[in-house]
């Protein structure tokens, strides 16, 4: 019995590891691969440059505002409330600006994205049904947020929920892509996220992934970094402190592209290599 058992272990072992083998494997620089890359890169390159705009054109119109506020002896609350009486509807509106024009993006590219990753071809159906799939998961993430603020005394427990819904999301949003059945890909979701064990090796793998693309975009900051004189932000940096960082950033984007341009160009290689691995997993599960 014992030996059975012992066997059977080493049998579900050798398929586990099998399947990430293949996962791995199925992640080449393929044709595939570069088209997703060169769509990561237009999307990441896209959200650059509306957060700079929205950054520019923010402090360019209140920058006068902001210098007069923070070289007076306001405190920080009070420069606060002062920000956001003489600039309120300029952030309100940098923040519509960039909530519509992100969504925009996001369902366009993320849309020929996820098809492309699972080898699809893209459709209007699809896209109708991948704006009800986001909405489902926005309408779950209020609802955990709002658990979140009436009751303190749950602790981690939202955290939690939350790393789920998105362990949960990913798996469903691959599923459905591939399918392009909607509740078919929520079935499949629920079939094979509650499997968390089985995802513990390739997360370890995306966690290796990500500081390494995180410690080559450091190290591209120091080489690239030295003609700036940006004041660093810390743990104890006031809000001032963060103010005159962004207003900074602003009127350094000139001195920055090198650096947007190196960056982008790795975040989208290691995003994509994650996006496509993670993929090819779930499909074997």
């Amino acid at each position: 019995m014992k030996k059975k058992v012992k066997k059977n272990i080493e049998k579900d072992l050798k398929d586990y590891f099998s399947k990430i083998s293949r996962a791995s494997k199925e992640t080449k620089l393929d044709k595939r691969f570069t088209f997703v890359f060169i769509l990561d890169l237009i999307y990441t390159f896209a959200l650059t440059t509306l957060g700079l705009s929205l950054l520019w054109n923010f402090f360019e119109k209140a920058g006068p505002v902001i210098t007069n506020l923070s070289s007076g002896s306001l405190g920080e609350q009070e420069l606060i409330a002062n920000l956001f009486s003489l600039s309120g509807f300029l952030i309100l509106k940098s923040i519509a600006i960039g909530i519509i024009v992100y969504s925009i993006l996001y369902v366009l590219l993320k849309g020929i994205i996820w098809r492309r990753v699972v080898r699809q071809k893209i459709s209007l159906i699809y896209y109708g049904k991948l704006i009800l799939f986001n909405l489902l998961f926005i309408l779950a993430l209020i609802i955990i947020f709002f658990i979140t603020g009436i009751s303190r005394k749950l602790f981690i427990i939202p955290y939690i929920l939350l790393v789920l819904l998105i362990h949960f999301y990913y798996i469903s949003l691959i599923s459905f892509s591939k399918s392009n059945n909607l509740f078919q890909g929520i079935k499949q979701g629920f079939k094979k996220a509650w499997k968390i064990w089985l995802f513990i090796i390739p997360y370890l793998i995306l966690i290796i992934i990500y500081y390494a693309k995180t410690v080559i975009i450091n190290l591209v900051s120091t080489l690239l970094s030295s003609n700036l004189s940006l004041i660093p932000l810390t743990e104890n940096s006031s809000f001032i402190d963060v103010i005159n960082f962004l207003q900074q950033t602003a009127e350094s984007i000139p001195k920055l592209i090198p650096f947007i341009i190196i960056s982008g160009i790795i975040a989208a290689f290691f995003k994509t290599y994650s996006r496509i691995f993670y993929a090819e997993f779930v499909q074997t599960q």
